[in-house]
């Protein structure tokens, strides 16, 4: 079940954005069409509100002034891949003053040095816990 969550009670749980899947969404809100857009998945991380998937459509929702997204919340044991993983890079998010949406305004990367900081950062993580 979707229901809509304030962008103000989101904390990001990743530390850059890819500079075309910003693009493309946009682009999206551009054609009057954010409502196509799928929603964001969120979870519980030590009592807040994590976002785990979706940070590029709530990022342009932010800077086109949404006071709130369409998300899918799950527990955080039910989502794909390793809850430690989660946890520390929500902790690392917030020792590097990422603490909404909008804090990601300045770590919007190129495709190619997005998949080289931020990809090859997460599967380091994974293939260590």
């Amino acid at each position: 079940m979707f229901r809509a969550v304030k962008l103000s009670h989101l904390r990001p749980n990743n530390l850059f954005l890819s500079e075309r899947k910003v693009r493309s969404i946009q682009d999206v809100w551009k054609n009057g069409k954010p409502e196509m857009l799928p929603p964001i998945l969120v979870t519980e991380i030590e009592g807040e509100l994590s976002l785990i998937d979706g940070h590029s459509r709530a990022f342009v929702a932010w800077e086109n002034g949404a006071a709130s997204i369409r998300c899918e919340f799950s527990p955080l044991e039910s989502i794909e891949g390793n809850p430690s993983v989660y946890k520390k890079i929500r902790s690392l998010a917030l020792a590097q003053g990422i603490r909404t949406i909008g804090d990601l305004d300045q770590k919007i990367l190129p495709d190619s040095e997005y998949r080289e900081r931020w990809i090859r950062f997460c599967e380091g993580l994974n293939s260590t816990d």
